[in-house]
């Protein structure tokens, strides 16, 4: 059986969640044989062979709002020849791109997040959203909150199929050397952020909460705002306290998970659904810190159980959560104790992949 994953990007080299979650999928179930159709972010069409995927990489135009133009993107996908196409949206063009395609396969779509911060877009592209999400046999949704909040979603709820991401608390569970060598380098108390530098992810907030927190901020990620966002901390007289560590390897980036006291994704819109990193945090046995958005973050992270869940955009109330977990040890342990323990039960990539595969199976094409 031939499954196509569709997304405007890949990992490598493109470093993002989505894209490094396709990555993780189409080599890790070794009944599907997979491909992978994305745009090349130039004018040619260029050909991979990824350990084995096949990745066709589109040629693109123009990126307006990060929309690629794919134009060729509708013969690809009407001449794949797959069996399953398992789309990865919010990729407005790539969804219009299908719909003129005319391609017969069956179609899953994974929704990821609502289309936030492209108001221009929504006019024209509600129409044939709902008509590329009516076309698809199963929608999968990272957790059971987006299912329900999500205003495209409403009724098309018998489509949809819960699938958590899932990772391996294996590679998380052991604490590295390093990271009581990044604990002397850094000094303690350790706050951390690890995620793109884009503008919902809430970091002004993060920073405007640290003028009132005695402790080191580490922010660990590349993105279109990090100018401005150093430039906030400078500004703000913060040099000494909050640090940008840019992109860093996987490995550091465990370490550095062990050595942070609490994790903090301060986010501020629905473009956040559910934080892989802080459940890598989680992981590690550190208690998160996280904003209600009403998506999944805050089923990821429960509330006085994990960590703790504030109002978004509130500075104040997250310095104000931040004092309090830095300063009572015990509650701190007993939350990321929790926390791993909620990430082992709930969010196993063993189980992750399975679900996917007995979906793929269900589209099984007779012999």
């Amino acid at each position: 059986m031939k499954v196509l994953h569709v997304f405007k990007d890949y990992y490598p080299p493109t470093f993002g969640g989505i894209e490094q979650h396709i990555n993780d999928v189409v080599h890790s179930i070794p009944e599907i044989r997979f491909g992978v159709l994305t745009s090349s972010r130039t004018r040619r069409l260029i050909r991979d062979d990824d350990y084995g995927v096949n990745v066709v990489r589109a040629p693109e135009y123009l990126r307006p709002v990060s929309t690629p133009i794919t134009p060729s993107w509708s013969g690809l996908l009407r001449n794949s020849g797959t069996d399953l196409f398992h789309f990865h949206v919010p990729n407005p063009f790539g969804e219009l791109m299908f719909l003129t395609s005319r391609a017969k396969a069956p179609m899953v779509a994974t929704y990821h997040a609502d289309i936030i911060g492209r108001k221009a877009l929504l006019p024209f592209f509600k129409p044939f959203q709902n008509r590329f999400l009516r076309r698809a046999e199963r929608i999968i949704v990272s957790n059971p909150r987006l299912a329900e909040t999500c205003i495209p979603l409403k009724g098309l709820e018998q489509k949809c199929v819960v699938i958590p991401f899932g990772l391996d608390p294996r590679k998380y569970s052991q604490k590295p050397p390093e990271a009581d060598e990044m604990r002397a380098v850094h000094g303690t108390p350790i706050v951390l952020f690890v995620g793109r530098l884009a503008y919902y992810k809430g970091l002004e907030v993060l920073i405007r909460a640290m003028k009132s927190v005695e402790a080191t901020c580490l922010i660990v990620g590349s993105g279109p705002l990090q100018k401005y966002l150093e430039e906030l901390a400078a500004d703000s007289g913060l040099e000494e306290k909050v640090h940008f560590l840019g992109d860093i390897s996987e490995v550091r980036k465990i370490a550095l998970l062990h050595s942070a006291d609490l994790f903090v994704l301060p986010s501020t819109s629905r473009a956040e659904a559910f934080g892989i990193s802080m459940l890598e945090a989680m992981a590690c046995g550190v208690p998160a810190i996280s904003t209600e958005l009403g998506t999944g973050t805050s089923w990821v992270n429960k509330n006085r159980s994990t960590g703790l869940v504030v109002e978004a955009g509130d500075d104040r109330a997250l310095s104000g959560a931040i004092n309090v977990l830095l300063g009572d040890d015990r509650r701190r342990r007993a939350m990321g104790a929790a926390a791993q323990s909620r990430v082992r039960e709930n969010f196993s990539r063993d189980k992750m992949l399975e679900s996917l595969a007995s979906l793929y199976r269900s589209f099984q094409p007779a012999s």
